[in-house]
């Protein structure tokens, strides 16, 4: 889903969920690269949920599964 779609949903009153699952790094590279190179596949912790409040929906950072159960 990209930022775009979100965004349309926001304004048409669409009800949706998104769920990001932010491992800190593409997954499949690192499975066949060489230590040295993994370095260029690993992302920076962004605040997602923060983006998200900005554009209107409900966003919320969950750490840990006994948080979503709250």
């Amino acid at each position: 889903m990209t930022l775009n779609t979100i965004m349309n949903g926001v304004q048409e009153g669409v009800g949706f969920g998104v769920v990001i699952f932010n491992n800190g790094a593409l997954g499949w590279p690192l499975h066949v690269m060489q230590p040295e190179n993994q370095k260029h596949f690993e992302f920076y912790d962004f605040a997602h949920a923060g983006v998200a409040g900005v554009i209107g929906t409900d966003g919320n950072a969950l750490r840990s599964l006994m948080c979503a159960r709250r």
